[in-house]
């Protein structure tokens, strides 16, 4: 004999069950979506030629957040900071000089801890100027020492101008350009 097998009919869903599956994803997805722009990367857009020839006004990055709650910015990163000077922006800068560097602008050269600074991402034949008497950085703890890629005299206005910068400020390290499309790639 044929074991007769009953087929178990699944509930219908109501709309207002539907609404409540759909809110859920909704909420689900707003929650994640917040968790990850706070603590792991944020998007960000570079308005302004202070980071020419690395950053163009109008590229679009990714910086990431992470692994500023397990290391601190090594010299040579691009950081995203709050500004020292509106902090309704954020700017965007290398770093230079970092907790107990020495950091000096002579003969048109960076030089960290005596060291001349090999400047690989700045345009050749470029001066690093001061903008202003200020020519010797001592970076206390909890700081950092940031440049613009842009030397040209007054085309970014870095720690030449507002000084060192606190670590707390650093909101991300851009690791990689997204747009345009044609210098999409990692950030060096």
């Amino acid at each position: 004999m044929k074991k007769q097998t009953t087929k178990k009919e699944e509930p219908k869903k109501t709309f207002f069950g539907e609404l409540i599956s759909w809110l859920m994803a909704i909420v689900f997805a707003v929650i994640l979506a917040l968790f990850l722009k706070t603590f792991i990367f944020s998007t960000t857009m570079v308005q302004g030629t202070s980071m020419y020839p690395t950053l163009d006004n109008d590229d679009r990055l990714i910086a990431l957040k992470l692994p500023l709650f397990f290391s601190d910015p090594s010299r040579g990163d691009i950081v995203l900071f709050e500004s020292p000077i509106n902090p309704e922006e954020d700017y965007i800068k290398r770093v230079i000089g970092i907790e107990g560097d020495e950091v000096q602008l002579s003969d048109g050269s960076v030089y960290v801890n005596g060291t001349k600074l090999e400047e690989y991402y700045i345009e050749e034949g470029l001066d690093t100027l001061p903008e202003s008497n200020l020519t010797s950085w001592k970076v206390g703890e909890g700081q950092l020492f940031v440049l613009g890629d842009n030397r040209n005299f007054r085309k970014s206005t870095d720690s030449r101008v507002f000084g060192l910068i606190s670590k707390d400020k650093v909101e991300g390290h851009a690791v990689f350009r997204y747009f345009p499309l044609d210098r999409i790639g990692v950030l060096k």
